[in-house]
This record gives C-alpha cells, structure tokens and sequence, in this order.
C-alpha cells in the first residue's frame, strides 16, 4: 500500500493534466536518445566495438580503470577493508587511507564484469551521463516547471561542458546525475507547501535521497549540507520544529550514508592510525582549485574562435602558470550563464528594493554555493584554520548550472517569449547543443587510444604465457601511488596498465605511500647490476617490466645492462620490455625499516635521480618519524636501543635553514650552504618524533619552470637501527 501510495504520489506531481504516463514514458526515452546520440557522436562510438576503447588513456584515466578493475575482480567491495591481493608484491597493495567514492566505482565494476574492462567503463560513463538528464527531468516535473522547458533543460545538463570535461578521467565527479535530486530535497525542506506531495512518504523520499547524497561525491554532499544548515538555521530562527526536525532528519541520513560509506578509511585510520602523506593539502591548492566565477562564463576550449580565443584570455592567460588549474574547466554554458546572470541580478535588485518575498529560493542556493566555493569565501576561510580538505571547489559549478537551468524553467514560460510552447525551448536547445558540445575527438585520437590498449594486452599476453601462473613482476622505474607525478614522459599511474588486463599475473606497483611498508622498492632499484635482479631473484620475482617511457633513451641502457647480465628479454611491445628472472626457490621477504618518514605540512612531493632522492619544502615545515606499517604475514618485532636519523640539507637561494626537535632549535644550514649528514639519535620504540624545520626567509620562485615556492630540500633521508 505504502509503495502504491507513492508512486500515486509521484505521478500526480510528474505527471500534469496535459501529459499522462505514456507522454511521461516518452519524454525521459527522448532524453536517452538525443543524450546517447550526441555522446556517441562526441566520443566517435559507432558501434558496440568501439565502446573498448576508453574516452582517456592517460593519468586519472588510468587510475579510474584500476578501481574498476579492483571492484570487477572482486579483490576489493564496499564497506570491506580494501586490500588489492595482485598488487604490491610480494604483499598486498592497501587502499584503506584515502577515501574514494565506492558506490560510484562498484556498479562499474558490476558492468566491466559483465562487458569487459573498458566496454564496461564507458558504458557506465554513458550511463551517468543519461542519469542527469533523467534526475533533471523528474526533479522539474516535481516542481511543476513546464514540460518543454524541463525536457530541453535536461538535455543540456546532461550534455554540459563540464561532463565532457570531466569524463571517465574524474568519474567521481561527472557522476553528478543526483545533483538536481538534491536541489529538489533543498527546496522541498525550506517550504514543502510548493509540493503537493504527501507529507510522510515525501519525507522517507527526501531522506532516502540524502542517505545516497551521503554514499557518493563529497564535493556534493558538502554543498548539499550547506544549503540544509541554512534552511535549519532558518527554521531554528523562526522556531517551526516540525521542519526543523525534517531537516535535522535529512541531514543526518546523509551523514550516515557518509559514514557508512568511508567505515573502512576512517576504522583503519583509527587502527593504524593517520597517514598524513597519503593526501597534501594547502592554501595554494585552494586558490588555484577553487570557484571562480569568470571561468564560469569564459570557456577554456570552445568550437567558435572568437569565444575561444576570449576564453584563452580572460580565463587562462591572465593567471600566471603557477595558478592555473582545475578552475579554468569551469565553464557552464551560455544558457546557464544567462539564467544565473538573471537570477543573480533580479535577486540582488529585489532585496535592493526590500522586497524580500520576491526574492526565488534559486537565488539563496546560488548565493550561498558561491559564497562557500569562491576564492577567497568561506571554504578559504575555514582553510585558514586547517580545513583543506575540499580543495577542488570549482566543482560547484555543475551545481551552479542547475540552479541556473531550474530558473530558466521556473521564469521563463512566464514571459511572453516563453508562451509559444516548444518554440523557445527549441531554440534554446539548438543554440546549447551547438555551445556546449565539445568538438569531436579526432579519429586519430581513436585510433591511438586502441592503438595503446592493444599494446598493454600484447605484453600481458606475453607475459602470461612466458611466466608461470601467479608469477611476482617487479616494476621499474619505481613509484609512488597515488598523485607524485610523471616521471619524463610516464604520466601518473602508468604502471597501473598493465595489470588492467592481466588475469593471473602480479604486479608490484600499487599500494598507498606514506606507511614506509614499500620503500624497500626504491632501495632495491637503486641499487646496481647485477645486485638489483640478484636481489629480486631472491624475494621471488619473475621477471622485471620496465615502462619505457619514463627513460630519455626509451630505457636502451638499462635493457642492454639486463642482456649483458645474461638475462632474457621475454616481451617488448609498445612502452613495456620485459626480462625473465630466475625466482628462487625459497624466497625472502624484502626488509622494511622499522621507521619511515612522514612528510607533514610544509613539504612537497619525494623525487630522484638515480640512487640519490629528495624532497623540497617551503619555508616553515614539519617532519614526523614514526613506526613503519607492518603487512600482513611480515614478522613483527620490538625494536630496542636506538634509531640515527640522517640526511642531507641543501638550502635555496639565500636561505637559512633551522631545525628543532624536543624544545632544542639548531642552525643546519647556512645562506646558500650544503650540510652533509645531519644527525639525530632517539630512543626505539617511540610511537612518534616531530622534526620541525624553519627558514628565515619566505620561499621563493625558483625562476626555472618550476610554479612551487622553496626553500630548502632534503637529500638521502635514511633511517639506522642502532644496537
């Protein structure tokens, strides 16, 4: 009775007097088909084949991929701690100390099962795509908003810009299909009355669409709590308690969706305790990830030169490199960029004029989203006070656009333009169609996408019927995960494409930084030939993969040292040659150091060359030495006596480097001076020591490419275990 009464519910609100549920059926199909045509034609997807071939190969892409793949595997699943058993050998790779968005990669996962890897992935990518414009179609219907108006809007909103964008590269984040679900529980909580819903089921609706806001992007979800705290603290003022307490209701269903989804990351936190290096947040990365408003209207790539060219301009040359990021792809769209432009100035002049009540409920959303999100606004602030985490607020602008499009909706079929039915929203559909669609991906772009996947499953196959099964690959060059970078021409998570396709193969690339549990990598590849293969023999390994692309001589060097070393190149195809090793019979367990080094605020991400590795910092940073994190399976013992921490310091420019430790402030650094091997001794066993480091002077451009500011930076760090 309860699921009859609402559904009852729904189409009495959907569904006006001029439509019926066949006319319904219809709309939401159109918006499939108009939105699945034009996706295909962008991405050039003729025909189920071309699906195989991801929209991106390259950087997140990659990275994206591998979470599918984890998920479609069934090495990882939601609300479980996340060990990747085929990564990180000869451990387990661990993904528990960043959070990332399960419920948005898992039904990926389920479709890459079913389809294959990539057919899946870009099937799903489609699908979100599709479930923007349907959740836009529904939430306008909802609100009463004409049905050509709403049709055309959600076939904008789910062909934004910003989608295109985004693509399967932040699949997090063009997973916005429940945005304009939201906005509607936002409206809805501040004045239920322009709903003719039933009370009660409309509120188990509400909650339930806060508990999935919980589940997925916390970008959203952040905005979304937002605007729920100003309409309880509304409701709080003018002591209405029974939509006081339906607000506090949806606020804490998504808090608990929240919660239950981010259990594992936040238990293995409290477990293992925090690793802090896994994710770097500062100020700068709040000024150049933050919202800007002109880069809302000026786009950073557009198919008319002259809007193009204007974008380039105004949104993108006028930042200098060292502040140009995310923000430049904020760009909604000319027909929201109308409807926010209206709405911001019809708002303004009514509250001008005190005219309060004229004032649109679209008009406080838009406020207070660009109010928190700005450069400069109240996420800055709180980011003052040490809360970064929401870095990437340019990501409201999907948001932004929305409310925009619910606005257009909601005022223009009042207006005498508006009143010819389907007339003006033709137009407008048109006219987006033609601004917001990106130009279409070149068929050599296509062509070198397949190109690229084909290749990574040549060498896997290769490999697999060269190695035996389960076999341990040591991958070089050695690196990081996640967010360190390139390496020449190896973009980040290369290393990951391999693994994509193979099926009883392991790789020992993948686990999360930060723990020291894989700093023994980096020791081994450092070391030389023969030692380094000698050295993997014994730990077990297989075979070496080297990505030849992160090499200026495509790693020629480096296989002539293998070949002459007497060991066989079994696979080279593309970016990957392969060497087979003799794995011994009774492996090792590579040694990890019972210490590593925590890099806390102030610091940069680790870089090398060769056997010699650094790390740069500004002007005030803070180390931490703490007890490396032991896997599963390696043995545990108490260390005793004492632990030597060394390293060099190489000040920049005309800095003066200090470092204090325990109440006790030294110089280790003079004006443009180079300290060899500086030295602390601490007693073992301690959970943790605080190394801080001061300058005194501010950092500075190094004036050479490189957008960061310095001071000084750390060479050869190393940690001893004293008897």
């Amino acid at each position: 009775m309860k699921i009859a009464d609402l559904s009852h519910t729904f189409k009495n609100r959907v569904l006006n007097s001029e439509s019926d549920t066949r006319i319904a059926l219809m709309d939401m199909l159109a918006i499939v088909g108009v939105v699945a045509f034009w996706w295909c034609w962008v991405w050039r997807k003729s025909s189920w084949s071309d699906m195989d071939a991801p929209v991106k190969y390259v950087n997140d892409a990659i990275y994206v991929l591998a979470v599918i793949k984890a998920f479609a595997s069934g090495e990882i699943f939601p609300f479980l701690f996340k060990s990747v058993s085929s990564l990180n050998m000869p451990f387990h790779a661990n993904w528990n100390d960043f959070p990332f968005e399960e419920w948005i990669y898992f039904p990926a996962g389920i479709l890459s099962a079913m389809f294959g890897l990539n057919a899946g992935a870009s099937l799903y990518l489609l699908v979100t795509q599709l479930l923007a414009g349907l959740s836009f179609y529904c939430s306008g219907r909802l609100l009463a908003y004409r049905r050509d108006f709403v049709f055309v809007c959600a076939i904008l909103f789910s062909l934004s810009p910003y989608a295109f964008r985004r693509n399967i590269a932040q699949l997090t984040v063009t997973a916005y299909w429940h945005i304009p679900l939201l906005l509607l529980v936002v409206a809805w909580c501040d004045d239920p009355s322009r709903f003719k819903m039933d009370t009660k089921y409309s509120a188990i609706l509400i909650c339930t669409i806060g508990f999935v806001a919980g589940l997925i992007h916390p970008y959203y979800l952040a905005a979304f709590l937002l605007l729920l705290t100003f309409v309880f603290s509304g409701h709080v003022i003018n002591r209405s308690r029974r939509q006081t307490f339906m607000v506090g209701a949806v606020i804490v269903s998504a808090l608990t969706g929240f919660l239950l989804s981010n259990a594992d990351t936040l238990l293995y936190a409290l477990f293992e305790g925090r690793n802090s290096n896994v994710i770097q947040r500062d100020m700068w990365g709040l000024t150049v990830w933050g919202l800007r408003l002109s880069n809302l209207i000026f786009p950073f790539y557009h198919r008319l030169g002259w809007l193009h060219e204007l974008g380039q301009r105004i949104g993108f040359e006028q930042y200098p490199e060292y502040l140009r990021g995310g923000a430049q792809y904020g760009y909604i769209g000319l027909t929201a960029v109308a409807g926010l432009s209206w709405l911001l100035i019809k708002g303004t002049l009514n509250i001008a004029a005190k005219r309060f009540t004229k004032v649109h409920v679209w008009y406080w959303m838009a406020l207070g989203i660009i109010s928190f999100g700005v450069v400069g606004g109240i996420n800055y602030l709180l980011g003052s006070f040490g809360f970064m985490l929401l870095r990437s607020t340019h990501r409201f602008s999907i948001i932004l656009m929305a409310i925009a499009l619910f606005f257009l909706c909601d005022q223009l079929p009042k207006t005498h333009l508006g009143c010819p039915v389907m007339i003006l929203p033709m137009i407008m559909l048109v006219f987006g169609l033609y601004d917001q669609l990106p130009v279409r991906v070149s068929t050599e772009n296509v062509k070198s996408i397949r190109a690229a996947v084909d290749q990574d499953r040549k060498i896997v196959h290769q490999l697999e019927n060269e190695l035996p099964h389960s076999a341990m690959i040591f991958q070089l060059p050695v690196k990081a995960f996640p967010e360190t970078g390139a390496i020449y021409l190896m973009s980040d998570y290369d290393q990951f494409r391999p693994w994509l396709y193979a099926k009883n193969l392991r790789f020992s690339y993948g686990t999360t930084k930060g723990r020291g549990d894989a700093d023994w990598q980096f020791r081994v590849a450092s070391l030389p030939m023969p030692d380094m293969p000698h050295q993997l023999e014994n730990y077990g390994f297989a075979a070496v993969l080297i990505n030849k692309k992160a090499y200026k001589d495509d790693a020629q060097k480096l296989a002539l040292e293998f070949l002459s070393g007497g060991y066989q190149k079994i696979a080279d195809e593309g970016d990957f040659i392969a060497f087979r090793l003799n794995p011994s019979g009774n492996p090792q367990l590579p040694v990890i150091e019972p210490y590593q080094f925590v890099f806390e605020s102030g610091f940069y991400e680790m870089e090398g060359s060769g056997t010699s590795r650094w790390i740069w910092a500004k002007a005030d940073a803070r180390l931490t030495v703490s007890p490396s994190y032991l896997p599963e399976g390696y043995p545990h013992t108490m260390p005793s006596g004492q632990i030597e921490i060394r390293f060099d310091v190489e000040s920049f420019g005309s800095h003066a480097v200090w470092m204090e430790i325990d109440g006790s402030k030294i110089m280790i650094s003079n004006e443009s001076e180079f300290s060899n091997a500086v030295k602390i001794t601490l007693p073992a066993g301690m959970s943790h020591a605080i190394i801080h480091f001061t300058s005194d002077r501010p950092e500075q451009l190094s004036g050479r490419g490189d957008a960061r500011p310095l001071a000084f930076r750390l060479l050869n760090l190393k940690v001893d275990q004293l008897p």
